[in-house]
C-alpha cells in the first residue's frame, strides 16, 4: 500500500536528505515504527474528508509532512495556493522562509513535522472559520500532535495562536516559551504576512531567530541524552 501521508512521488514522513545523521536520539524502532503508521492512518483520513465545507472546494487536503520523530513541530493557519495545488505545506514563500532561516544550523525542514490548523484551502485564503478550525483540530491535529509528541511547537499566525494557546494575538504570545498541557510552544506571525506588512517583517525575523537559539538547545539536549 502506497504512502499516503503526502502527495505522490514524495516520502515526506521521513527526511529527504538521508546523508546526515538525525540531529535528535533514535526512538526505538518499534515506536517509531508506531508514529509513523499513526500518520499514515490520519493522512489517509484527512485526504477523503468532507466533515466541513472545505472539502467542496479544495484541490487536495494537505494533511502535513516530515519526521514521524521531530523535535519540533510547526503548526500554520491553512495551505495556500500552491500546498493545494501539491498537497505538501510550506512549499511556498513561507516554505523558501523556512529554508532560508535554517541556513547555517544543522537542521533542515525534513528535522520537523509541518502542518496546520485546517487541511484543506479556505476559498481566496480567507481565514479559516470556527468549524473548520475545530472539526480538523479535533479530528486531526491533536492527533498529529500526540503521534508526533515534539518537544517544542512553533505556531505561526493569529489562528494557530488563538486555536492553541487561547490567547488573543499573536503580539501577546511572541518572543517567549509558553507551556500549556505539558507542551511547549513558540509564537510568531506567518512569514508570508512580511510581503504585505513591513511593520512586521522584523518581529518575524526576531522570532525565527528565537526559533535557532531555541534549536541549538534542543541539539545540545539530544546530545546529552
Amino acid at each position: 500500500m502506497p504512502n499516503m501521508l503526502v502527495a505522490p512521488r514524495r516520502l515526506s514522513v521521513q527526511p529527504r536528505d538521508r546523508s546526515r545523521k538525525s540531529q535528535s536520539k533514535p526512538l526505538p524502532r518499534s515506536k517509531e515504527r508506531f508514529r509513523l503508521s499513526a500518520l499514515e492512518a490520519l493522512a489517509a483520513r484527512i485526504r477523503v474528508c468532507i466533515k466541513c465545507p472545505l472539502h467542496a472546494s479544495r484541490t487536495v487536503a494537505v494533511p502535513g509532512e516530515g519526521r514521524p520523530t521531530a523535535p519540533v513541530m510547526i503548526i500554520g493557519e491553512a495551505p495556500g495556493k500552491k500546498e493545494d495545488q501539491t498537497g505538501q505545506p510550506f512549499v511556498g514563500s513561507a516554505g523558501k522562509y523556512l529554508d532560508h532561516v535554517l541556513e547555517g544550523t544543522p537542521f533542515t525542514r525534513d528535522d520537523f513535522f509541518i502542518t496546520n490548523i485546517v487541511k484543506c484551502r479556505p476559498p481566496g485564503n480567507r481565514t479559516p472559520k470556527a468549524v473548520e478550525i475545530d472539526t480538523c483540530t479535533s479530528d486531526y491535529l491533536s492527533e498529529q500532535i500526540r503521534a508526533v509528541n515534539p518537544k517544542l511547537i512553533l505556531l505561526l499566525g493569529s489562528v494557530a495562536v488563538k486555536k492553541m494557546l487561547g490567547i488573543s494575538s499573536v503580539d501577546e504570545a511572541r518572543e517567549k516559551i509558553i507551556e500549556r498541557d505539558g507542551r511547549k510552544y513558540l509564537a510568531s506571525y506567518h512569514p508570508a504576512v512580511r510581503f504585505y506588512r513591513e511593520d512586521l517583517a522584523q518581529k518575524i525575523k526576531k522570532d525565527f531567530a528565537l526559533l535557532r537559539r531555541v534549536l541549538r538547545k534542543l541539539r545540545t539536549a539530544n546530545g546529552r541524552e
